[in-house]
């Protein structure tokens, strides 16, 4: 029986699969050594998945997939934090970016973008990720993901840049006083996720002419900053998954349009296509 997980800075996927039984699907929140210590994390596990995991036996292998997760000292993290959820379990932790390859790509070569809370993209040729534009975080990069297009939306509403409506509509929808919004952001552990819940507005409104257009330039810049930066980049196909490029993709299909690139699959969740790798694995 193995478990495995896809884990952004907002949630996390988990799959339980065992040979002819139907897999098990959890949710939890997310998972991300970047910002969050051991204790948070094992607290995450304890009090989140394994009541749900509750008489489905414990895993032989796990296998992790996070955000966060592509230096050494953050893999020792979740990997020490998975260890005492599942001590008799093998145990292998990687990046989302594989994840995303993996899912996406499939053993074809592409380039598999994520657009959720934050962002990232890599080059892979159908088994290794063979270059990667970095991802810079939450405070100077994420170009596309749902922190940086909820920043944009703070920036404009404080900045009295946004039409009436818009403005009106958040403020019934958010606590959208100045102190209330920077305690969020400054004083807690993990503020791209407050800023990403944002995102999760300029969504659901993203037929709006201004959403629209605060969305389109944003997906513009992760593609131009990111994506054309990649070896053939004009003629691989253009992969996506996260909940902004799912929401967003007519969006994502306009600005791929204009810069005559080749548009790929676009998968919410990879946790599917991970389920299918490992078990062809």
């Amino acid at each position: 029986m193995i478990l495995i997980a896809d884990s952004g800075s907002t949630k996390t996927s988990w799959l339980l699969q065992s040979p002819g039984l139907a897999p098990q699907s959890f949710g939890t929140s997310g998972i991300n050594p970047f910002y969050q210590g051991k204790s948070s994390i094992v607290n995450s596990i304890t009090n989140e998945l394994l009541p749900q995991l509750n008489g489905h036996g414990a895993p032989d292998a796990v296998y992790f997939y996070g955000a966060g997760c592509s230096q050494d000292d953050r893999i020792i993290i979740v990997i020490d934090s998975l260890r005492e959820a599942f001590p008799n379990a093998h145990i292998e932790v990687e990046h989302d970016l594989m994840a995303a390859a993996r899912a996406l790509c499939g053993k074809e070569a592409g380039i598999a973008c994520i657009l959720g809370t934050g962002s990232n993209s890599c080059l892979y040729d159908g088994v290794n990720i063979v270059d990667n534009v970095p991802s810079l975080g939450f405070i100077i990069g994420d170009e596309g993901g749902g922190g940086y297009i909820g920043r944009k939306l703070l920036q404009s509403y404080f900045y009295r840049e946004l039409p009436d409506d818009l403005r009106e509509m958040m403020e019934k929808r958010f606590d959208m006083e100045r102190s209330a919004v920077l305690n969020q952001i400054y004083g807690k552990e993990t503020p791209s996720k407050y800023v990403a819940e944002f995102a999760g507005f300029l969504t659901e409104n993203n037929k709006h002419p201004y959403v629209h257009t605060l969305l389109y330039k944003s997906f513009m810049e992760f593609l131009t900053r990111h994506v054309l930066k990649y070896e053939n980049f004009g003629n691989l196909p253009i992969h996506f998954t996260g909940s902004i490029a799912h929401f967003n993709k007519s969006i994502i299909l306009e600005a791929l349009d204009n810069l005559v690139l080749k548009p790929g699959k676009f998968m919410r969740d990879p946790i599917d296509g991970l389920a299918q790798y490992h078990a062809k694995k």
